[in-house]
């Protein structure tokens, strides 16, 4: 009996022992290359099974895109660009299975022009990030934004509260115009004020200390 002589429940049972990584797959970009990923523990040639057949691959990939953490934490601002690598590289059909993704934390800055009130706004890097996870991956379920030493430290550095949840307040309705209307969690690895947590937590995210 072949492989689809099996019925299909038992297949994506197969499916997901090959193709889910027990761990995150880190997805990176050196410069001029094409994006790479990176999983300590997934087993070789993991993806060679998507190459036997348009029915395996079309059935696969909804496995290993909807249950793989894919992780694009990158500290150098060029997540944007790693991201829209690597979106196009598996395709718009693919992008839109996606489920599960771990990004910076979006870096807000403040502006204050000659007798004006201090402003503040997300950087262009970080709206272009969250505007194709509005636009591609339109199924996502669960969002993990991570905050290290380089994330926020703009806003998170002042004592105005007024600012920081502002600024809080404009990620808030960029999350919540993804559509699949998800709740991000949020990972500490970077020390923020007790009154930040506070306001996340008011936004209804959940507020994590680094892998916990």
């Amino acid at each position: 009996m072949g492989l689809f002589g099996l019925p299909k429940e038992i297949r994506f049972t197969i499916y997901g022992l090959i193709l889910t990584a027990p761990d995150p797959v880190y997805i990176f970009q050196d410069k001029g290359s094409p994006v790479e990923s990176f999983s300590p523990r997934k087993p070789r040639r993991w993806l060679s099974l998507l190459c036997t057949s348009q029915q395996v691959r079309d059935e696969a990939a909804a496995v290993v895109f909807g249950t793989n953490c894919f992780n694009l934490v990158d500290t150098t601002r060029n997540e944007a660009n790693i991201l829209h690598s690597f979106l196009c590289s598996i395709g718009s059909e693919n992008a839109a299975k996606l489920k599960h993704l771990c990004i910076s934390f979006p870096i807000a800055s403040t502006v204050q022009h000659k007798n004006e009130p201090t402003k503040v706004n997300l950087c262009e890097h970080s709206l272009r990030i969250l505007n194709l996870l509005r636009e591609r991956c339109t199924t996502l379920n669960k969002l993990e934004l991570y905050v290290h030493n380089k994330t926020f430290q703009s806003i998170i550095s002042t004592d105005d509260r007024s600012l920081i949840h502002e600024a809080l307040r404009q990620v808030n309705e960029q999350i919540k115009s993804i559509p699949s209307r998800i709740m991000p969690t949020v990972r500490l690895y970077h020390g923020i004020a007790e009154e930040t947590t506070e306001t996340m937590q008011e936004f209804g995210w959940e507020v994590r200390q680094g892998d916990r």
